[in-house]
């Protein structure tokens, strides 16, 4: 009996640590975020392939589509509202762009040319891949992932850079990060 009590003990010893290491791990990925405070941090786990923000408070399944060399890099994002799609009514017709992060404040364009093709990251409701980024295809879950991004009040400005540019100003109400 006192032997398997040892034993009990060691392997629940053994279950924590490995467990505070992996909380230490997405701790330390989730560090990658940028220093802008921004309003709405989501988070999608490449674990289960679940889109969470603001701890939580929306949870979708994505189905994360990145085809192009050197794509595969990128794993922290702005999110932006489509120009003039803050208002539309139908959700599924509602699209976020997502601006990979290149350097510590600085982000890429939402669309980045990679040899002879054009791809462009972006958040969006379909039941088929047509961009690179996420594609969330519950209607339900994206709607209500796009009635919490419409409750953001507070933008905030990123720099967007491509190929020497001297860079434009974006206006941005969230950030994304793969952990």
């Amino acid at each position: 009996m006192l032997k398997l009590n040892a034993s009990l003990i060691f392997f629940s010893l053994a279950l924590l640590t490995t467990f505070v290491a992996s909380a230490a791990a997405v701790d330390k990925k989730k560090d990658r975020l940028t220093n802008i405070k921004l309003p709405i941090k989501c988070f999608v786990s490449e674990k289960d392939s679940t889109l969470k923000c603001d701890g939580g408070k929306v949870e979708c399944l994505t189905f994360k589509n990145f085809t192009g060399k050197g794509t595969e890099k990128f794993n922290d994002f702005a999110i932006s509202f489509v120009p003039n799609q803050e208002d539309v009514t139908l959700p599924e017709l509602v699209k976020f762009y997502l601006y990979p992060r290149a350097e510590s404040e600085v982000y890429r364009n939402y669309t980045i040319q990679i040899g002879f093709k054009f791809h462009r990251f972006s958040i969006y409701y379909s039941q088929d891949m047509f961009d690179d980024g996420f594609r969330i295809s519950n209607l339900t879950c994206y709607s209500k992932l796009v009635d919490y991004f419409r409750q953001s009040v507070e933008d905030q400005v990123i720099k967007v850079k491509e190929n020497g540019s001297s860079g434009e100003d974006v206006r941005v109400f969230g950030f994304l990060s793969l952990v």
